[in-house]
């Protein structure tokens, strides 16, 4: 997925989800929809439901989102079913409608965080609810990492993985990932095993690689 600069709305959904993935709570496509509107309030609900349909259908959403069929009502006094999207281990019956007064605030834009990140080559690597590690989109721009796939391999020289361009280095390559946020880069917690994740992780840009160690 290129990155823009726009608030078109499937960025904009793909933002929201994120927020809402990360903290791990459990949310329809109108959740998502209430969320969108904030930032784009033209937004129909019938334009973000099948966004939200297809960035599940694609594993967009990490390993440990499921989703069940739930029983909502809908104008005040019809039940109607949807889709309810929540972590594996979560109970579907433990959703309410009041969760949508919970949701994180909109979500930061793609400018600002570009301007957060312009003068720094280390950053914390940020470890979701959701079983994802993420890293900012920006901050491997700033290494030339602007292709539609990253490359993550073994770093030789210590206990660390190196983000990279899909290329021939020599080095173990444990995955390719496929961009698929217009703002973060998400890394499977599988990749990190090797690591103690009850201790901060740091992504360092070291040339046109990132290196992620303790």
């Amino acid at each position: 997925m290129a990155a823009n600069d726009g608030n078109d709305i499937e960025s904009v959904t793909r933002r929201v989800i994120d927020t809402m993935t990360y903290d791990g709570f459990l949310f329809t496509a109108l959740d998502v929809s209430n969320e969108v509107k904030k930032v784009l309030p033209g937004v129909r609900h019938r334009e973000v439901a099948p966004i939200v349909r297809d960035i599940y259908s694609n594993g967009d959403l990490g390993e440990d989102y499921t989703r069940t069929l739930i029983d909502v009502i809908a104008d005040g006094h019809k039940k109607v079913q949807t889709f309810l999207y929540h972590l594996d281990d979560d109970d579907p019956e433990d959703y309410t409608g009041s969760q949508r007064r919970q949701m994180a605030t909109p979500p930061v834009s793609i400018q600002d965080q570009r301007s957060a990140l312009s003068a720094k080559t280390e950053c914390l690597v940020d470890i979701g609810k959701d079983g994802r590690a993420r890293i900012a989109r920006a901050f491997l721009e700033q290494a030339g990492i602007n292709g539609p796939d990253v490359q993550v391999e073994l770093d030789g020289a210590g206990p660390a993985l190196a983000l990279c361009n899909p290329t021939s280095t020599g080095n173990t390559v444990c995955a390719t990932i496929q961009f698929n946020h217009p703002v973060v880069f998400h890394l499977p917690l599988t990749l990190l095993s090797a690591f103690d994740l009850s201790k901060p992780l740091h992504a360092k840009i070291a040339g046109q690689r990132i290196l992620i160690a303790p």
